[in-house]
């Protein structure tokens, strides 16, 4: 999750990920498998040094609903996996309601990391059980706030009620701030074009990743006018970005590498 020596830069290793939609066992293409969970984590030790703790582990969510074994068995395989995985947190994504909203709070108990979605709200504006607004990692002094959001367009919510983007995170910004936090990601089954919008639209926030993935692409795109990088993680356990963000002792956070 992170490096640090004394008097030196606290940096923060991210791996995203999302849209897996169930795909544990990969799926077969032109004659070869394509992504699973299992390969996707030896790519990690092999290739980022993966050790549980090292990571922040996040998914723009969406992760289940897709093949018959996560559909049949409703998330629990999926969520089995992610814990295994060292999951940090996940966005809450509009699969995640396909069983209902007993199973969904099942799934969360069963989840060794937290749901995130700052826009969704019971009907009387207090924060549902199924998901935080965001959650704050700290090291040596440093902080980060991982703030969650959940697709306006859903509509299987049921009586929860899904508000604006910028709302929430203004909201969750001020409570952040308070406690300290130098730097903010946002993590959210979002298109591009929603991204661009709401790093624009927070630009004195100073976002520093907006990670989305609606449209199941992949790609990295930083906007210069906000210094926000917007990472696509693409999907079904295929693909994800690698982003390190660097926060120094002056208490200044940058994205350091995406890739």
């Amino acid at each position: 999750m992170l490096a640090v020596a004394p008097g030196m830069a606290v940096t923060f290793r991210l791996l995203v990920l999302g849209d897996m939609h169930g795909y544990l066992k990969g799926r077969p293409v032109d004659g070869w498998l394509r992504g699973s969970a299992p390969a996707m984590f030896a790519y990690w030790k092999a290739h980022e040094d993966f050790a549980p703790g090292k990571f922040l582990v996040l998914s723009t969510g969406d992760n289940m609903t897709g093949t018959p074994m996560s559909t049949l068995l409703e998330g629990e395989p999926d969520i089995d996996v992610m814990n295994a995985m060292g999951f940090s947190a996940s966005a809450l994504g509009s699969h995640e309601f396909d069983f209902g909203r007993g199973q969904l709070l099942r799934l969360v108990a069963q989840a060794k990391f937290p749901f995130l979605a700052a826009n969704l709200t019971n009907p009387d504006g207090t924060p549902p059980e199924a998901a935080k607004p965001y959650i704050l990692v700290e090291a040596q002094g440093a902080k980060l706030a991982i703030i969650g959001l959940i697709n306006r367009a859903q509509t299987n919510t049921g009586l929860l009620k899904i508000g604006a983007y910028t709302d929430a995170v203004r909201q969750c910004a001020a409570d952040i701030r308070a406690k300290g936090a130098q730097g903010i990601v946002i993590i959210g089954n979002l298109n591009v074009a929603e991204e661009v919008a709401l790093a624009r639209e927070l630009q004195d926030l100073h976002l520093l990743v907006i990670a989305g993935n609606a449209q199941h692409d992949t790609g990295q795109q930083y906007l210069p006018d906000t210094e926000t990088w917007l990472v696509s993680t693409g999907d079904r356990w295929a693909s994800y970005s690698r982003i390190d963000i660097e926060v120094d002792p002056d208490g200044s956070a940058r994205v350091d590498g995406v890739k």
